[in-house]
């Protein structure tokens, strides 16, 4: 799983993911011009350094073949977070980059 957020994370920063990794879902919903913006705001983080894997997610409403694993991006100029979400059948069913971690509600 490491190694398929690390490969999301350098496609996103050069701005040229494989929608053959996507489902068909969240190829629909992720266009080229928010690939583009996601390049343009992740290289501002520089090379990619390391990766530390932070533990699986559990977002209530996802169909129960969802897995969701966070990730900590550690880059030249700062970090960012990773969530990746996969299918039984390991295709990737989302992919979000954030600031902050997600934290559970009260």
């Amino acid at each position: 799983m490491t190694l398929v957020a690390r490969r999301q994370f350098v496609a996103w920063q050069a701005g040229r993911i494989d929608r053959a990794d996507y489902t068909a879902s969240l190829s629909a919903r992720t266009d080229d011009a928010k690939v583009q913006q996601s390049s343009t705001e992740l290289g501002q983080l520089g090379a990619l350094e390391g990766v530390q894997y932070l533990g699986p997610l559990d977002i209530p409403g996802l169909p129960p073949d969802v897995t969701v694993y966070l990730y900590k991006m550690l880059c030249s100029n700062g970090f960012i977070y990773e969530q990746l979400a996969l299918d039984t059948g390991g295709k990737i069913e989302g992919i979000v980059f954030r600031d902050t971690i997600p934290t559970p509600g009260p």
